[in-house]
């Protein structure tokens, strides 16, 4: 028999199901409380209002991810592991808190606050990628000629990439795709080569 939930963690449940499904903007705060089965004032008992709850749920989402993947720069011992465990948890994000309609809504709100809120996620996100990679570096996993600062501008210069007009409409109806071909791109470059091939 399953484990009863909270009713802040049936929120939760309700929500991540229908946001990955229709993205933040088209769910209704009233909509998240239907399928959690709790009441709005049991909602903003919990919650200021449906932002806050987004906020909280990408939040919580990022400290997970770090989590994971501090574990995996401190016990990776091949780079092919290390960069396996960042794809599987890439296509996690994909499946539920970055689906379809949720990377859409990202794309195309206009909340000043959200902007910020993204924004400084982008910020530490790169911050922490760059401690990443360097921490590969130094346990002698990644090249090391290769300046941290090169790695960092590409990690850059891919989410500029792939907001690119031309990229979104290449990869429309598949835009979670982008991510995984962008990451195969820095890492792997042009080459068939996969962690599953040797190199030719």
């Amino acid at each position: 028999m399953e484990k009863a939930i909270s009713k802040q963690q049936a929120i939760y449940r309700a929500a991540t199901e229908l946001f990955a499904k229709y993205g933040w903007i088209r769910v209704s705060v009233e909509e998240i409380c239907t399928a959690a089965g709790v009441s709005r004032v049991t909602f903003y008992k919990y919650f200021d209002n449906k932002k806050s709850l987004l906020c909280r749920m990408i939040t919580d989402h990022k400290n997970e991810i770090r989590s994971a993947l501090t574990q995996v720069q401190n016990q990776a011992v091949e780079l092919e592991t290390a960069i396996t465990a960042l794809f599987d948890l890439q296509q996690a994000s994909l499946s539920t808190l970055y689906s379809e309609a949720m990377l859409h809504d990202i794309g195309h709100h206009h909340d000043d606050e959200l902007r910020l809120f993204f924004d400084a996620l982008d910020q530490e996100k790169y911050d922490f990628m760059r401690t990443f990679f360097s921490t590969l570096q130094q346990r002698k996993l990644i090249r090391n000629h290769l300046p941290p600062a090169l790695i960092d501008a590409f990690i850059r210069q891919i989410d500029i990439l792939i907001r690119q007009p031309e990229v979104v409409s290449a990869y429309a109806g598949n835009q979670a795709r982008v991510f995984e071909d962008a990451l195969h791109l820095l890492l792997y470059g042009l080459s068939y080569r996969t962690p599953d091939t040797e190199a030719v």
